[in-house]
């Protein structure tokens, strides 16, 4: 049965007041409430991973022990259930039990008498109104502010010059193209979920999100995750080599290397056959369909 957030979160509150002798903490709500949003962003699918670090950094539970104890009554509790990593290389699995509100937390009490709002105060400095320069108040002399007044009164000629001018000739303001925000830490939880054999990134450090941030802008978004997902397909690359050698995220994010991965420089063998068999196969339709003359 699919979860519905709104009532899966009234519904664990109705629960919460439902249940009072059992020693419940704010661990155990701050811990849920982490889950129930996780969940949400994986869209509700019955199982999904949490790893344990992510989890404590969500919920605010800075002791690793307090965090098992409080899963672990989560799952007593028949609210979750929850699978351990086979290995530090795999995420756990945790599943959320559907509740059902039973409507059992107190509302809050209604407000008999009208509130007294209180009059305004008056304001001490000028309020700004939406298409309104402001150059000065009422207080200072203009003389204080003689060099916004003239760059104001210059910018205004210019404005209304251009209004003179013919539509061809009116001059064409330069609109800085929005920056799209970048989510670090959801690229760092993407490889640490998809490069399950290489060493886990603990920490988003600055030149980290530096190095997202110059790979993203030099390419996309989604070649960022198509190197990643290149990467965890490597054996080369996840330590399967007679050297043993594996790589890390910081030597992935360098540029060099970046385009190497994304350029197919490090598939196995077989499927660089694979591509290569495709692409002979292709050539080979096409010249059997080719007129002979064409190619002269």
């Amino acid at each position: 049965m699919r979860i519905n957030g709104f009532t899966q979160m009234k519904s664990f509150y109705s629960w919460v007041f439902e249940n009072q002798d059992k020693n419940i903490r704010s661990t155990h709500v701050s811990l849920y409430m982490f889950l129930l949003n996780q969940n949400n962003r994986n869209s509700w699918v019955e199982w999904f991973k949490c790893p344990f670090d992510l989890a404590m950094g969500g919920s605010g539970i800075s002791n690793k022990k307090t965090y098992y104890k409080t899963l672990n009554d989560l799952q007593d509790w028949n609210l979750i259930e929850y699978k351990k990593g086979v290995n530090n290389y795999k995420a756990p699995m945790i599943k959320l039990e559907v509740l059902f509100d039973t409507s059992t937390v107190p509302q809050s009490e209604p407000q008999l008498q009208p509130q007294v709002i209180p009059l305004p105060t008056p304001l001490l400095q000028p309020q700004l109104y939406k298409n309104v320069k402001l150059i000065t108040n009422n207080i200072e002399l203009v003389t204080l502010n003689i060099k916004r007044v003239l760059n104001f009164l210059k910018t205004e000629d210019e404005e209304q010059e251009d209004a003179d001018k013919p539509p061809k000739e009116k001059k064409r303001k330069k609109v800085p193209a929005k920056k799209e925000k970048i989510d670090y830490q959801e690229v760092v939880e993407f490889f640490n979920n998809t490069c399950t054999l290489l060493p886990k990134v603990q920490k988003l450090t600055k030149k980290r999100e530096s190095a997202i941030r110059k790979r993203i802008e030099e390419y996309s978004a989604i070649e960022v995750g198509e190197v990643l997902i290149a990467v965890s397909k490597s054996s080369f690359l996840n330590g399967k080599s007679s050297l043993g050698w594996k790589a890390n995220f910081d030597w992935i994010m360098k540029p060099n290397n970046f385009i190497k991965v994304l350029e197919g420089q490090y598939k196995d063998k077989e499927a660089h056959d694979k591509q290569n068999a495709k692409f002979e196969a292709q050539k080979e339709a096409y010249l059997a369909n080719s007129n002979p003359n064409d190619l002269m």
